[in-house]
């Protein structure tokens, strides 16, 4: 064979008339992919904001839920330990577009008979996502558009000094 014949397809024809038409392909590959890396980005930045609100919301239920606990093995009453785990709760996070500072919900303290005590706290953030479109039918969504994300935190003491003594 001659260099000239190695260069022709099968059917007598240049390689580059034997490949696909180019324009629409490639103009219907470019959009799909383009719209398939735009739906990616969303849902990456959705789960992104998801896991700070999570994150944020179990950071500061710990920090109150901590300052509570070594309240209530100091003695402290029950009114004093709810304030100042609410100021814990006032210092943490700070207000964006995405998540919203944590809010104080439920605190508990249980006793049992012998003589330990359960603390419990229970907070929320509320978080707004990017793609609202991209979370499922039946997500917990508020009047404003945001998702309520709630934690609760729960510690056992042994020690308990009584109140004002």
């Amino acid at each position: 064979m001659a260099p000239d014949s190695e260069s022709k397809a099968d059917d007598g024809k240049p390689p580059s008339e034997t490949v696909a038409p180019v324009g629409k392909t490639r103009l219907v590959d470019s959009f799909l992919s383009t719209g398939l890396f735009l739906v990616l980005f969303l849902l990456v930045a959705n789960v992104s904001v998801l896991l700070i609100a999570r994150d944020t919301n179990d950071s500061a239920c710990r920090a109150a839920l901590s300052v509570a606990a070594s309240e209530m093995a100091a003695g402290k009453d029950k009114s004093s330990i709810v304030r100042d785990a609410l100021d814990v709760l006032k210092s943490r996070g700070s207000t964006s577009f995405f998540v919203q500072p944590p809010e104080f919900v439920e605190y508990k303290d249980t006793a049992t008979a012998d003589g330990r005590h359960y603390l419990q706290m229970h907070t929320r953030v509320l978080a707004r996502v990017p793609a609202p479109f991209l979370m499922p039918p039946n997500a917990p969504f508020n009047g404003d558009g945001q998702l309520s994300i709630s934690g609760v935190s729960r510690v056992g003491l042994t020690r308990i000094r009584k109140a004002g003594k």
